[in-house]
């Protein structure tokens, strides 16, 4: 599965010196250790150009039950990077990611049952690439879905959203459309507020990135844009991806976006006593990009920095 490690880094690594190239071709799998904790496991096996195993990579695979590998031949069909949420009824990993079924990529679903990945869910189906999802658990148990739908044609791209309700298994309900038909919209990510799923995602045009986020309010997705940004990222295959996240913890939501090389924009939602949707001015987090060679890791300290601001300790 070729991903960027720090994808939203909710990972126990039960490695050590576990050492990862800019981007890495790299399986996921989850296990006790035999303990009762759990976690998920990213393995790197190189980067995509050249995808020599890192020292201890066959022995690592070796001592693993096949079934407690996700995905291995991901690299071939060009399968997305993986999303991860916590079923909060079951406790159980969900990993979600795009896969070439082959003639498109679709959203699948594999959840790690405490002993290996059980078959996958395909939860999309379609003619169009849908890529990139970003998954999200509400209290109750019901699981928020969000990822972008491309034509390849040049026509604008689409926020998509679907949610399944808890104890209930294949695509769930019916696909809503986040963006408007003349909106363009892609790389989402999506959280839960105020009783209503939330999805966050990025507006490329002309060299400005904005970022809109947009609220499921009966029914309706009212959309707004926290802000733009016209980084450039000069490595990046294509479009910048400023790397949006929505944060929901202990009560409180924010969100983040890279509006620079070494610096981080973040807005804190801050809704009066009666509830009405605001949110406070940006903010940013300057930090040194020459900490480590993995700017990936970097970023994922500035986010903890920032959240460490936000949430008091306890």
């Amino acid at each position: 599965m070729t991903t960027r490690p720090c994808r939203r880094i909710l990972l126990s690594l039960l490695t050590v010196g576990l050492a990862f190239a800019p981007c890495v071709v790299a399986e996921v799998s989850a296990g006790s250790l035999g303990g009762p904790d759990r976690g998920v496991v990213l393995m790197s096996g190189g980067s995509s150009i050249d995808p020599s195993p890192w020292p201890g990579w066959r022995s690592l695979r070796l001592d693993l039950d096949p079934r407690q590998i996700l995905n291995p031949d991901a690299v071939a069909p060009d399968d997305g990077q993986p999303d991860f949420a916590v079923d909060p009824l079951s406790g159980d990993l969900v990993v979600v990611w795009s896969s070439f079924l082959g003639s498109s990529h679709e959203i699948v679903l594999s959840r790690w049952n405490g002993h290996f990945w059980t078959e996958w869910e395909q939860l999309t189906s379609n003619a169009q690439a849908d890529r990139d999802p970003a998954v999200f658990f509400s209290p109750d148990g019901t699981m928020h879905l969000s990822w972008w739908r491309t034509l390849g044609d040049g026509t604008p791209a689409e926020i998509w959203y679907l949610q399944r309700l808890p104890g209930t298994t294949g695509p769930g309900e019916l696909e809503e459309r986040v963006t408007r038909l003349d909106e363009d919209g892609r790389l989402p990510d999506i959280a839960w507020q105020m009783d209503t799923p939330i999805d966050a995602y990025q507006r490329s045009l002309g060299g400005i990135h904005a970022v809109h986020l947009s609220r499921r309010i009966s029914g309706i997705w009212e959309t707004r844009q926290l802000g733009e940004s016209t980084y450039f990222d000069a490595s990046a295959d294509g479009t910048t991806d400023l790397e949006i996240r929505l944060h929901s913890e202990r009560g409180r939501l924010w969100i983040t976006w890279q509006d620079a090389e070494a610096r981080m924009a973040y807005r804190i939602h801050d809704p009066d006593d009666t509830g009405e949707d605001r949110w406070g001015p940006i903010e940013y987090y300057d930090y040194d990009p020459r900490e480590t060679e993995e700017r990936e890791i970097v970023r994922e300290f500035a986010r903890k920095q920032i959240k460490r601001m936000i949430l008091p300790r306890r």
